[in-house]
Order: structure tokens, then C-alpha cells, then sequence
């Protein structure tokens, strides 16, 4: 899982000040001004999120290491200007160093579940996958993890929210549920994707509620359909993602904080892996000519990933200039966070705070 950075700026023409809040602990946290030296950054831990107080007066680069338990590590570096720090730093997606909780769960033992479910083929209780029948009426018998929960019924064409359900007996027997007691129609909206070659296109949906209960479904784009506003509630959040694919690569787009249904979509073009070395992270790319925020180079292996990120104005700032990531000037950058043997994956996006259009390549062993 990776988690946006969160920032509020302050600048002018020539400074950039704001503060870094990520997800978790870093292990490591560097930046550099132009060609100069790294210096690492202290940071504030507040027991969910790390945030670093930084002072820009150049382009800049920035690197962030975090380690999971089992000491996988993933290691990120991005290159940017201050004309556009809000937006690079903005959409930089950093690993989520924090441990891996269900957000509804107050700890313990499994809790057991029963219901006579009438008339939904899926139910949600939890950030796991949902609950799903082919014959209805049928009877569910599951567990979740103790603690409030929402309970997310849905079928073809309507949906329920049971909210605020507590999980804390050794057993819980929900009884009967219907959706048709409190059913809310979904909205259905068509989208039009004009694919490419032997692409072919598929949407997800994700509702989240505010006690960690994930309602997750796809749709082909022309029979895409949303919840209803009056099924929602201050707090819950969706993400709408239109993909089309083929073996060549990707593209798509990532919708989020939309009225009742997402905007129009027009995807970014087709891209090709460009030539890279598969024993350090060095990309050289010559941007396309459809506007774009930033360009990212991945590798990763079974030990960790290693990614660098420049911004469109940084590569046009320094044309003909490689993206390298540099594990050999910042300080305290560990020899073994080094990705051998990787598979690559390169990818463009376009950023804004609503909507993200992304066109990657697959993931090529190099």
C-alpha cells in the first residue's frame, strides 16, 4: 500500500518552506539543493504519521526509505523545481510505513458472524474481500476482527448500509437482513473509452466508510454505476478507476472527491519502456507531448523497490539529463537497500488533487 503525502506550502519565488507529513516512521529521510549535498531530516512521530519541516531555495531532490518488519525495504527519491513543489511533492507516492491494522478492529479473537441474508448477492463487514452468493436467499457464517463495524449490502441494482454495528461478543447473529428494508438505487453512468490497438477497458469502484468496512466491485465502462449520495455519510471516501490494458502496458485514471459520478475521462497516450541498465536506476526519457506532472522509474525485486520520480519541469530544466537514483551521496543510504536482478516499470502521470491519469508500462525483467 502507498499513501500520498500530505503538505501545506508556503512560498515565493525563490523559497519553497512546508512541511512533509508521511505514513508511518522512515527509516531514512534526505534533500539535497541542485547539485549540492544531502542532508538528512529529523522528523516529528506522532504515532500514525512522521513530518519533516523542510526549507527549499533550489530544485530539489528528496529520498525516503522505509523497512518493513521482515525487513523488505522500499527506497524513493524524487527530482523537482520550486515552481512546481506543491504538485511533484503533492502526488510523490511514498510506502505506507505504518504496521498493518484493520481500521474497524479493537484487537482479540475473531468475532463469529451470522445472518439470513434476503436479497444480496455481496456483503461487506470489513476491510477484507466481500462475502459473495450466487443463490439467494443464503446464509452467511464468517468472522471479522472484534470492534465497530458498517455492514455493506448490495446487489444488481441497489445497496444498503447498516452503520455503526458492534462486533464484540464471541459471536454476533445480525438475524435477518434485507436490502430492500432501507435500499438506496444506484446512479448508473456510461463512460466512453476510445482504447488503442487490442486494448481492452474494465472500472473498479471502492467505497470506504470511516469504521474500515470496504465495499469494492467492477464494471465494464459503459455499465459503471455509483452508490447514491443519500446512502453516504460525512467520512466515507470513493475511488473510481477506469484501466484500460493490453500486454503492452496501461493506462488510466484514478477519480476521487466527485459530486455523485466522476467527470469525463480522457486518458494519457501509450508509452514504451525506454532503455535502462539493469545494474543501477538510470532512466533517460524524451517527454511526449501531452502535458503530464511527472515521469517514475521502478525497480523492484523480491528485497525491496527502489523508484525515482522527476517532474515535467525538471526534465524540460535539465534536458538530456538522466533520472538516477542515488544510493551513493545520501547520507546513511544503506549498500544493501540496492534492487538486483529487478524487474522495471516505468510510468507518466498526470496529478491533480481529484484525479490522477497514469500510463505505465508492465513490469520488465530486466
Amino acid at each position: 500500500m502507498k499513501a500520498l503525502l500530505v503538505l501545506v506550502v508556503a512560498c515565493n519565488t525563490d523559497h519553497v518552506a512546508l512541511p512533509l507529513v508521511a505514513p508511518g516512521e522512515p527509516e531514512l529521510v534526505a534533500y539535497a539543493i541542485g547539485y549540492g549535498p544531502w542532508h538528512t531530516i529529523d522528523g516529528h512521530f506522532d504515532g500514525d504519521t512522521t513530518t519533516y519541516q523542510l526549507d527549499l531555495d533550489g530544485d530539489y531532490s528528496l529520498a525516503l526509505v522505509c523497512l518493513d518488519p521482515d525487513g523488505t525495504f522500499h527506497a524513493t527519491e524524487v527530482f523537482g523545481t520550486l515552481d512546481d513543489a506543491e504538485i511533484t511533492i503533492g502526488s510523490w507516492q511514498l510506502p505506507d510505513c505504518r504496521p498493518r491494522v484493520d481500521p474497524g478492529s479493537d484487537g482479540g479473537p475473531a468475532v463469529e458472524v451470522e445472518a439470513e441474508i434476503v436479497d444480496a448477492s455481496h456483503v461487506a463487514l470489513d476491510s477484507g474481500a466481500a462475502r459473495v452468493a450466487d443463490v439467494l436467499p443464503w446464509a452467511l457464517e464468517t468472522s471479522v476482527a472484534p470492534g465497530t463495524h458498517d455492514v455493506i449490502l448490495w446487489g444488481d441494482t441497489e445497496m444498503r448500509i447498516v452503520r455503526d454495528v458492534p462486533f464484540v461478543a464471541s459471536r454476533n447473529e445480525l438475524g435477518v437482513l434485507a436490502v430492500a428494508e432501507a435500499s438506496s438505487a444506484f446512479m448508473s453512468r456510461p463512460f466512453d473509452v476510445p482504447v488503442m490497438g487490442d486494448e481492452m477497458a474494465t472500472t473498479s469502484f471502492t467505497l470506504t466508510t470511516p469504521n474500515g468496512t470496504v465495499m469494492q466491485y467492477s464494471a465494464s465502462p459503459e455499465n459503471a454505476y455509483f452508490p447514491p449520495a443519500d446512502a453516504l455519510r460525512p467520512g466515507d471516501t470513493e475511488q473510481f478507476e477506469l484501466i484500460a490494458y493490453d500486454v503492452s502496458g496501461m493506462r488510466g485514471a484514478i477519480e476521487t472527491d466527485f459530486p455523485e459520478t466522476p467527470p469525463d475521462i480522457d486518458l494519457l497516450p501509450q508509452i514504451e519502456l525506454p532503455y535502462v541498465p539493469a545494474d543501477t536506476l538510470r532512466l533517460h526519457w524524451t517527454p511526449f507531448a501531452a502535458f503530464f506532472t511527472s515521469a517514475t522509474m521502478e525497480y523492484s525485486n523480491e528485497l525491496g523497490t527502489q523508484s525515482a520520480s522527476a517532474s515535467k519541469l525538471w526534465l524540460e530544466r535539465h534536458a538530456g539529463t538522466d533520472i538516477v537514483f542515488d544510493e551513493v551521496d545520501v547520507p546513511h543510504y544503506d549498500p544493501s537497500w540496492h534492487v538486483t536482478l529487478p524487474a522495471a516499470k516505468f510510468t507518466v502521470e498526470r496529478w491533480s488533487p481529484a484525479e490522477i491519469l497514469f500510463t505505465s508500462t508492465p513490469q520488465i525483467s530486466l
